[in-house]
Order: structure tokens, then C-alpha cells, then sequence
């Protein structure tokens, strides 16, 4: 995984915590290939930049971790709905693989706000763990166990007791629906399918326990994990 810097000062100046941007290659000018949403890492308004995490898996971030210095891109954003903090007391981040994405820009605010923060990180083995981390205290879990503790960050959650006055997760669909059954407080942020990333598409809806349908990119990213229909979501996306 590598953190890719964007020029995007009208973008960095309303970017808040949870939000995410819509990017496409520059060259692409038709809908054959669609942009992808990547969530905001972190956000530089004095420099006029936004950071986002990018894992070389398929077609479009194969080559956007191939990109030089000065190369251009289409980015639409700040997109969905921004976090919301707790007034006083701890932030936990639970965060799975290239799950972390959202996390940093979350903690700095955090901390900005006199908030402790909790790091909760998983990885299939320490060459996979992220090594970023702002403040308070770290957990880190491996599958194979090559660094922390062995067993998935869900794992470690439950049978270390961490939790927080807000928490908030991001990472695989299934390991999400893991942690709404020992969190099921926490926030999470739930990747689909996204083509326009502003709600008209309609592409990105999730099922809610009341029945009822909703979308992601407007009304979240990020949804209380007890209001998810996760049995029918599993269904969907899996």
C-alpha cells in the first residue's frame, strides 16, 4: 500500500473525517472505465492536499500506484457524510487491511479535539500491517501471528475487552459483520459498488434492519452497525 498525494485545494479546504473522494484516471474520458472512490486519509489545507490509500489489486490502482510526480487525475469530492466525535473520552479505530484508509484523518481530528485514541489494526502478517499511527495506544493483530496478537482484529477486540466512547471500523464486509456482534455501537464504514458517488446511481444501497434501503456514498459511508441488515448484505455483496 502507498499514500498517493493529490494537489486539491478546493477539496482539502471542506474535507472532514469520514469523507471520501471519487477519482478516475486522467486519460479516461469515457464511462468504460468508471471512477473509484477512495476514503480522504488525511487532509493538508495549508498545502492544498488530500492523501489517500491506494492498494495495487485491480485495473485503475495498478495504475494509480504507477503514477509520477505531476501526473493528473480527475477527483470529485469531499463525498458522504463526515464522522461525528464524542464530546469528551476515547475514540477506538478498528481497522482491517487497506481498511485503515479513513483512520488517520479520524484520529488527527480526535486528538485535536483532547479525545484519546485507541488503534485497532488487523493484517494477514506484519509485512501486510500498517505502520502509521497517530497517538494513544496500538493493537495489532496477524493472522499468522508474525507481529501481535494471532487470530483476526475482531479477535483481539473481544478477548482484549477494547472498546471505546466511539468506535469506529473499516475493513472487509465479513469482518464488519463480525464486529456488529460485539460492537454493535460502532460505526462502520461499508464499501460497494459506486458509480457517481452522490446518490443518483443508486448503486451503492444497503439494506437496514427496518427494512428500508439506503445509500451509501450520501448517507454514509459510515452507519451504526445495528441498523445493518447484515444477513442480506452478506448475501449481496459475497
Amino acid at each position: 500500500m502507498v499514500v498517493l498525494t493529490l494537489l486539491a485545494p478546493e477539496i482539502a479546504e471542506l474535507a472532514k473525517p469520514g469523507q471520501f473522494v471519487q477519482v478516475r484516471l486522467g486519460e479516461a474520458r469515457s464511462a468504460a472505465i468508471l471512477p473509484r472512490p477512495f476514503s480522504i486519509y488525511d487532509a493538508h489545507t495549508s498545502q492544498g492536499s488530500i492523501e489517500i490509500l491506494v492498494s495495487p489489486v485491480g485495473l485503475v490502482t495498478k495504475r494509480l500506484f504507477e503514477l509520477d510526480a505531476g501526473g493528473s487525475l480527475v477527483c470529485l469530492g469531499p463525498l458522504g457524510m463526515p464522522v461525528e466525535l464524542p464530546s469528551s473520552g476515547s475514540v477506538c479505530l478498528v481497522s482491517g487491511g487497506a481498511g485503515v484508509a479513513p483512520m488517520p484523518f479520524i484520529a488527527k481530528e480526535a486528538l485535536a479535539h483532547g479525545l484519546e485514541v485507541i488503534w485497532v489494526h488487523g493484517a494477514r502478517s506484519a509485512d501486510f500491517a500498517s505502520t502509521e499511527y497517530l497517538g494513544g495506544q496500538v493493537f495489532l493483530s496477524t493472522d499468522d501471528g508474525s507481529k501481535g496478537f494471532k487470530g483476526s482484529v475482531v479477535e483481539l477486540v473481544t478477548e482484549k475487552f477494547i472498546d471505546g466512547d466511539a468506535v469506529f471500523a473499516c475493513g472487509p464486509i465479513h469482518m464488519l459483520a463480525q464486529l456488529s456482534k460485539v460492537r454493535p455501537h460502532a460505526y462502520v464504514s461499508i464499501e460497494t459498488y459506486m458509480a457517481c458517488g452522490f446518490g443518483v446511481c443508486l448503486g451503492c444501497v444497503i439494506p437496514l434492519v427496518d427494512g428500508s434501503l439506503t445509500r451509501t456514498c450520501v448517507e454514509g459511508t459510515f452507519f451504526r452497525s445495528d441498523v445493518v441488515d447484515w444477513i442480506t448484505l452478506l448475501r449481496e455483496l459475497t
